[in-house]
């Protein structure tokens, strides 16, 4: 179709439909001519821009293939064209104040408005456009992160942030802002979860600023304290683990030793807790990564081992816990802080042969496991040093161990996956071969068949 031919054509459908614009988006012509860039059919989509925006993010109500119709014109509006319409129509109007009223909207008109906006608020370079790059506009989606769409599109952002975005975010003290954010009960777990994925993109001087400005990182820990949520408990993990990762930076050496400052309050909070929860073991995540880091012992630490360590028993399906307690007693026997002195004090010996004497049918192959794995890490001790005898250890516990070892530790043949999956020369071979049987062995049968 010639562009002339198209232009007298377009004119005539909008002469013969007066102008009606579902009638005209509608036709097959409008639609080939958008995407050939016909300048009449540009020009009409430039004057109706209003009713595209509304329809296509579903602002307004209309048919479902209408509604297509227009976000594909939004999808597929690119450079020089998305210049133009900047300049001309109402866009950056409406992007800026979509994030203060979208609740009012659907969700399937959330998703669709922050799927597209990526590609609305940066220039050909690759900058961030000045009215998208400012405090006002993206506090405005902040505010929106309970919705997944809006938590959605900043964590991609963020996760794929250029140089220039990210000097932009600084510009605009991004950080500060979703930082804030987790203080308020509505959007604060997003806050936390994007403030992680910033850790890992770029953004990690920036976040340890703002967590430095005013103590902030203390008014978190506190909150953790308050609320007693074990999102926030694990968020402060998280920071602590990055802290450790990045400790020669200045910032992030100050947070971690923060966080350090509370390993009491983190003790008393597990001690305090009648059950092993998911509070108690964020906080043992605390705590471990904290003793695998300094390397000291406390007494409040010791009581929480003790604890642990009796929970282990009370709850012997309880495999968060029983794992939980197996990477910490991991980290003290690394650390060289199991002793004979801790193991009288958690009468470890003679627990474990208690239980090794009187096996209960419904404790199952973890935990046997588990404790398992722990025997490993105490075997080197003097057993009657711990008030336990050495011919009853080796007899129950010992010779239990051993046993569980080598069926664990047997090799039970078999074919091994990596050789398998190897595809060698004479794997492939064998593989075409037996294709090209297979297909002969249809054929064969379809033409019996036939006969």
């Amino acid at each position: 179709m010639s562009n002339i031919g198209a232009e007298s054509d377009f004119e005539r459908l909008i002469d013969i439909s007066s102008e009606d614009f579902l009638t005209v988006i509608t036709s097959n012509l409008f639609y080939d001519g958008f995407v050939s860039r016909d300048s009449i059919i540009i020009d009409y989509i430039i004057s109706h821009f209003d009713l595209i925006l509304q329809y296509g993010f579903k602002t307004t109500k209309c048919k479902k293939h209408i509604s297509i119709i227009c976000y594909n014109i939004l999808r597929n509006i690119t450079y020089p064209l998305f210049s133009r319409v900047i300049n001309e129509t109402s866009l950056i109007t409406f992007i800026t104040n979509y994030p203060i009223h979208c609740k009012q909207f659907s969700n399937s008109s959330r998703h669709m408005f922050f799927l597209l906006l990526p590609r609305f608020i940066f220039s050909s370079s690759g900058q961030m456009i000045l009215p998208f790059a400012s405090t006002t506009f993206f506090n405005s989606i902040i505010q929106v992160l309970d919705y997944y769409p809006a938590f959605e599109f900043m964590n991609g952002l963020i996760s794929r942030a250029s140089a220039r975005t990210l000097s932009t975010f600084e510009t605009i003290n991004l950080s500060s802002m979703i930082i804030s954010g987790v203080f308020l009960p509505v959007i604060g777990h997003q806050c936390e979860e994007i403030i992680c994925t910033g850790f890992s993109h770029g953004l990690q001087y920036q976040i340890a600023n703002s967590l430095l400005n005013n103590r902030v990182i203390i008014g978190l820990i506190n909150l953790a304290f308050e609320t007693r949520s074990y999102l926030t408990y694990g968020f402060i993990s998280s920071i602590y683990h990055y802290c450790v990762i990045n400790k020669s930076i200045y910032q992030m050496k100050q947070i971690k030793q923060a966080i350090e400052s509370f390993t009491h309050d983190f003790c008393v909070t597990i001690l305090e807790n009648v059950f092993f929860n998911q509070v108690s073991d964020r906080c043992l995540q605390l705590i471990t990564d904290i003793l695998d880091e300094n390397s000291k012992m406390t007494q409040e630490i010791f009581q929480v081992c003790k604890k642990v360590f009796q929970d282990f028993f009370l709850f012997p399906n309880h495999n968060i816990l029983h794992l939980s307690f197996l990477k910490l007693m991991i980290v003290l026997s690394k650390k060289s802080l199991i002793d004979q002195q801790f193991l009288n004090g958690l009468d470890m010996h003679s627990n474990i042969l208690f239980h090794y004497e009187n096996k209960e049918s419904f404790k199952n192959a973890s935990y046997w496991g588990h404790l398992r794995e722990i025997i490993r890490l105490i075997d080197l001790y003097n057993v009657s040093e711990c008030g336990v005898d050495q011919y009853s250890w080796t007899r129950w516990v010992q010779s239990e161990v051993s046993i569980q070892n080598s069926i664990v530790d047997r090799d039970y043949g078999g074919y091994s996956p990596t050789l398998r999956c190897s595809f060698g020369g004479l794997d492939v071979a064998l593989s075409f071969l037996l294709i090209f049987l297979t297909f002969f062995g249809i054929l064969w049968v379809f033409r019996k068949r036939i006969q």
